[in-house]
């Protein structure tokens, strides 16, 4: 019982009353019933924080991880290394972002916006993807230096 309430006294910090021992009760000063609620709403605080936090992790992580490494990204990211002005304004090697800036998913395709980085600058790409086809690629801004 001792190791109990030595354990609620490192969580709660003191109890909300002290007794003497004839038996009397007195109150907390209000200096440490203040620190005492603060501490308790810095911990629920805390909490909080880390539970959102978790909730957006998965809520954009993992829609963002499975466009990285979907097939229809991939053929998209083929064809901007072989597309020829996208290599005349960046130079080449392309590196494409791992993750789309932009991406939707729809029953028939998807579409994507990405950037690409070359040795020259930067350059903007959106592409559609239906039935296995990238059927739109365009060369949307360059960016030099």
């Amino acid at each position: 019982m001792a190791e109990r309430g030595r354990l609620a006294r490192l969580v709660l910090g003191e109890p909300l009353a002290r007794a003497s021992s004839a038996g009397w009760v007195y109150p907390l000063p209000p200096l440490t019933r203040l620190t005492r609620a603060l501490r308790v709403a810095v911990g629920l605080g805390g909490v909080l924080a880390g539970i959102l936090c978790l909730g957006l992790a998965v809520l954009w992580g993992v829609p963002a991880c499975a466009a990285a490494t979907s097939a229809d990204y991939a053929r998209v990211q083929e064809r901007a290394a072989a597309n020829r002005e996208l290599s005349t304004y960046v130079g080449t090697p392309l590196r494409c972002e791992r993750v789309p800036t932009h991406y939707r998913f729809t029953e028939d395709g998807a579409s994507f916006r990405f950037w690409v980085e070359g040795p020259r600058g930067r350059a903007e790409v959106s592409a559609t993807v239906q039935a296995g086809q990238v059927s739109r690629f365009a060369l949307l801004r360059v960016r030099f230096g």
